[in-house]
């Protein structure tokens, strides 16, 4: 087994799973930028931020029960995040 069941093996893998989270959060603002930039949504499917929007909302309710709230915050922030991405694909593709 790779992590023991101690206090500093799970400390570690909270620690690498925030920031798994935090680089996930920081690719939504980048994505976010380019399309501002490009004004080109055409490459980006409505369907996978359907799927990151839900992921976003399945993990904020699983923050929010285990009282993680810096991830909670982080995950109501990429759900916001894809939420406007959402909104500026519609608005650029003449959907909206």
């Amino acid at each position: 087994m790779i992590f023991a069941k101690n206090s500093n093996s799970v400390e570690g893998i909270y620690s690498a799973v925030l920031f798994a989270v935090v680089l996930q959060t920081i690719s939504y603002i980048i994505l976010l930028f380019g399309i501002r930039r490009t004004q080109y949504t055409l490459n980006i499917p409505y369907e996978t931020l359907l799927f990151w929007m839900i992921t976003s909302l399945i993990m904020f309710g699983i923050a929010f029960q285990k009282k993680y709230y810096i991830h909670l915050t982080l995950y109501l922030l990429q759900f916001l995040l894809v939420a406007y991405i959402l909104m500026a694909k519609l608005d650029l593709e003449g959907e909206l």
